[in-house]
């Protein structure tokens, strides 16, 4: 008969494997989640006490790194919830004399087939002479004309590049706990007013959505200070997934705000968004800590394995930036161009796409809702699994064998 195996259980502080081996103790626990198998156990003592720490905080319950995770994601899901919402909104504010019909437009042949072909393949499609939103009464739209529409979504952008220079410094002074979680919170908040403003001033609406994309500008930057605080270099391609909560957020939007819209009107949109954008910052408040040194209720073990990690990829030499290297740096500049160009596109079919659909093509809110969150749910799965395979190594394994191959193609 073979014996059942050994194990035992895990000490609290980091040991080297002889002085773990005398303190064990064993333990016949049927919990798998208490006890660690013999053969892991010396593996990890031979390669990495850190490693050993690491594994008795996540086998003994959920990691501050966890916790962590699922605060960003949240909270770049809020940043594009609320920073989306007057994009489907403003189809349901407008009256509808003054959006574009699209039977006052001329359509190529191509074009025309092209778009009766696709409502044939969808179930309802929203007449084309339709030129109100049924879910809203007249009394509660405004009378915007398409340029007055255009700036009201294209203002949140105006400053929101140029707060994006002072994040990094604001963040090393206040810390990414004050920075994102309070630009992030004052976005939502700033919201909470935006039918207010839209009833009484269209430019104090323009000069709100311009303070919205101002703090919006603080939030992304101050990210890179979260994952250099917490998160151990072989881990930070797995934790950044936690930014792909923007994708869930647009994703979110159209059909939250779309049924908001249908239930209670618009201006239903701001006001859930902000009151979720507070749930939000109380839960970073209570939570998030700026380091693992700072934390009230971390493991020492955990504690310990993100310290010794981070020390060894971390210097206490003070650089100097070559500004005129990086400014006079061709790949910088390529990789500026690459970002606004990449940005630019990403910002218009943002803003422009519900407003597009509905006024070119009659899109109702239900099958914008429908089509667009589709697009955004694969962006976030795409994101994932590159996390995925990052984190394992696998992609680079991959590009590897495959350079190699083409290597030896050339030579013979």
């Amino acid at each position: 008969m073979s014996a059942k195996p050994t194990s035992c259980r895990l000490p609290a502080q980091h040991q080297r494997f002889t002085n773990l081996r005398q303190s064990c103790t064993l333990s016949s626990s049927p919990d798998p989640e208490s006890r660690l198998d013999i053969p892991v156990l010396v593996h990890l003592a031979q390669h990495d006490t850190s490693a050993l720490a690491n594994y008795t905080t996540e086998a003994g319950g959920v990691s501050a790194r966890t916790i962590l995770w699922w605060l960003v994601f949240t909270g770049t899901a809020m940043n594009y919830v609320v920073r989306m919402s007057i994009t489907i909104a403003i189809v349901a504010m407008v009256k509808g004399h003054n959006l574009p019909r699209k039977n006052n437009l001329s359509f190529s042949s191509e074009c025309f087939n092209a778009t009766e072909r696709y409502r044939a393949t969808n179930i309802s499609y929203m007449s084309t002479n339709t030129t109100k939103v049924p879910t809203d009464d007249e009394k509660d739209k405004v009378d915007w004309d398409e340029y007055e529409q255009n700036m009201v979504l294209a203002s949140p952008y105006w400053l929101y590049w140029l707060t994006q220079l002072f994040s990094g410094y604001a963040t090393r002074h206040y810390g990414s706990k004050v920075v994102f979680g309070l630009s992030n919170y004052i976005l939502c908040l700033l919201g909470l007013f935006v039918p207010f403003a839209t009833f009484h001033s269209f430019h104090l609406l323009i000069f709100l959505m311009a303070l919205q994309g101002a703090f919006g500008g603080f939030v992304w930057p101050s990210l890179h200070a979260v994952t250099a605080a917490w998160v151990p270099p072989n881990e930070r391609s797995k934790f950044i997934t936690s930014y792909s909560g923007n994708s869930l957020g647009s994703a979110l939007t159209l059909p939250l705000c779309g049924q908001l819209i249908h239930w209670f009107g618009w201006p239903s949109v701001f006001y859930v968004t902000g009151v979720l954008g507070t749930l939000w910052y109380t839960a970073w408040v209570l939570f998030m800590f700026d380091s693992p040194e700072k934390h009230p209720r971390i493991s020492s073990s955990e504690r310990n394995y993100i310290l010794e990690q981070i020390g060894k990829a971390k210097t206490n030499e003070k650089l100097s930036a070559p500004w005129l290297k990086i400014f006079t740096s061709v790949n910088v500049w390529l990789i500026i161009f690459v970002q606004w160009g990449t940005y630019w596109c990403l910002f218009t079919a943002i803003t422009q796409t519900p407003t597009y659909l509905y006024t070119l093509h009659g899109w109702d809110i239900k099958m914008l809702r429908t089509n667009i969150t589709e697009d955004r749910l694969n962006s976030l799965t795409i994101v994932s699994i590159e996390g995925r395979l990052l984190d394992k190594r696998d992609l680079s394994a991959i590009i590897d064998q495959f350079a190699q191959q083409e290597s030896r193609r050339k030579i013979l």
